[in-house]
């Protein structure tokens, strides 16, 4: 698959996630954002 063809598939991918479980990966992503963040601070 070539980066264009990739590059069309996943906002496709995106689209057809709904918008609950799209708003669920992000918190959880930003939740391990801040723990990542917390152990460099130690």
């Amino acid at each position: 698959m070539s980066p264009n063809e990739r590059r069309h598939t996943i906002p496709g991918m995106i689209r057809a996630v709904p918008i609950t479980a799209a708003i669920n990966t992000i918190c959880r992503n930003v939740e391990r954002l801040q723990g990542i963040r917390i152990l460099l601070g130690k």
